[in-house]
């Protein structure tokens, strides 16, 4: 974090992570209790040092559920998502048309995408 801006949940994060292996001990998770969503640093905090943390089921909810403030914060993975993506079609072509576009090697289907552009005056 940047400056002197404080970590949200810090405590509480520290803890979770702390006892997310369920204290060591493995325990029945039919009969763990659900972690509740919290709405403030100060409910994460009495949470966290109130409740007795081997009780819960620490792998069962998201981060973004339980403390849905840290969502925005968390690093998204994966490909970013395109602003325009592509449609998976069928399309019916003569053999000798996808061989001779097959021929040229990968990115056949790259190459009929810019032929048809080109053919219906986009781009």
């Amino acid at each position: 974090m940047e400056g002197d801006a404080v970590e949200p949940f810090s405590e509480a994060y520290r803890f979770m992570r702390l006892f997310s292996a369920q204290n060591g001990k493995a325990a029945d998770v039919t009969s763990l209790k659900k972690i509740p969503t919290f709405k403030s640093d100060e409910q994460a905090e009495r949470f966290v040092t109130t409740a007795d943390l081997s009780e819960y089921d620490l792998k069962g909810r998201p981060m973004n559920e339980v403390f849905p403030q840290l969502a925005p914060l968390m690093k998204r993975r994966g490909r970013p998502k395109n602003r325009n993506p592509k449609r998976i079609v069928t399309i019916r072509l003569d053999q000798d048309v996808l061989e001779r576009l097959k021929a040229a090697g990968p990115g056949w289907q790259t190459r009929v995408n810019a032929i048809l552009r080109k053919a219906t005056g986009l781009k």
